[in-house]
Order: C-alpha cells, then structure tokens, then sequence
C-alpha cells in the first residue's frame, strides 16, 4: 500500500462518513431546530454533504460549553497536565 498516490487518498476520501449534526461539548448532537443545509462541489456543483444549520440557540450552547472548559482548563500549563 503505497500512501503517497492520490488514488490511496481518493478511496479513503469517498469511505469517510461526514457527520450532519453540531459537535458541541465532545459530543454530536442534533441543532435545536433539526435544520440541515447542502454543501456543493464549488467546481462541479456536486452535493458533498448536508451539515446541521445552528441558530443562535446552538451558538449559545456552544459558547457555554467553551466557556467552562475554558475556566477549568486556563490555569493549567501544558507540563502540569
């Protein structure tokens, strides 16, 4: 198997499974509305993938999320683990 030749890295590409849901707080979850929308090829205009839409609702979760991470993680120093 050789991973230097581009049909290697093609095969893989078209085996990955795109996730349609946000991925907030280390886990995937649905959005708050259950909207997706479509992703194209921008050369050949193929559909890619449908990806969940977040509205503000999500954003909010997200940002929660970070944040406590954040203020439990800030003063640590990448030695101390």
């Amino acid at each position: 198997m050789n991973f230097h030749h581009l049909a290697y890295w093609q095969d893989k590409a078209l085996s990955l499974a795109i996730e349609n849901r946000l991925f907030i707080n280390g886990e995937y979850t649905a959005a708050a509305e259950n909207e997706t929308f479509e992703t194209v090829d921008p050369v050949t205009q193929a559909p890619l993938a449908k990806i969940a839409r977040g509205k503000s609702v999500d954003i909010d979760r997200a940002m929660s999320a970070a944040r406590g991470v954040f203020e439990t993680r800030r003063l640590v120093t990448l030695f101390s683990g």
